[in-house]
């Protein structure tokens, strides 16, 4: 009985870390993503820099617009390229579309003001997280009365970064800057 327990918990843990581990299927990808994965065209990809967010352990975050276009079609699709450098040659990044990124927006905002309200209060391990088709994270956690601000990017070998929660004002400006970039494009 214990044998088949074993081996059943075993099987549990390989699907769960299989299912887990896998890049999204095309429904889950970004719009930008799944334009970006078509071959035989000729597409044209702009990008226009909007700003650095630096965290604790000096790891760093590079906003960057990003407008793709066919030639020849209406086809132009808008959004945000966010890397995380953990070091000079260890970085990882995501893409959000530009509904993304505008939820994004709205996701700072709203974590900024919960931040606020909790501060100083002592609450059990709590996250506050936004998540992108692409596995960008966004959010806080509070443990106790202290509070982190956190942004992740990726599925496996995922980089994070941490800063001090009266930071997030910063990352809303840089958020705010972008679309105000991409409404213009």
């Amino acid at each position: 009985m214990k044998r088949v327990f074993m081996l059943v918990v075993g099987i549990c843990l390989l699907f769960s870390s299989v299912s887990f581990s896998k890049e999204p299927t095309a429904t889950q990808k970004t719009k930008l993503q799944r334009f970006l994965s078509k071959k035989g065209i000729l597409y044209v990809k702009e990008f226009y820099p909007v700003g650095t967010f630096v965290c604790k352990y000096d790891d760093k975050v590079k906003l960057e617009d990003m407008v793709v276009y066919q030639p020849g079609t209406n086809i132009k699709l808008k959004g945000l390229v966010v890397r995380i450098e953990e070091s000079s040659e260890n970085e990882s990044s995501a893409l959000l579309d530009y509904d993304e990124t505008k939820g994004l927006l709205k996701a700072i905002k709203y974590v900024k003001d919960l931040s606020q309200k909790w501060a100083g209060q002592k609450r059990q391990y709590t996250e506050v997280v936004y998540s992108t088709k692409d596995n960008f994270k966004c959010g806080f956690y509070q443990s106790g009365d202290k509070q982190v601000g956190f942004l992740s990017v990726g599925y496996i070998d995922n980089k994070n970064c941490y800063f001090s929660i009266d930071k997030l004002s910063n990352l809303e400006r840089l958020v705010s800057k972008a679309l105000e970039i991409l409404k213009k494009q």
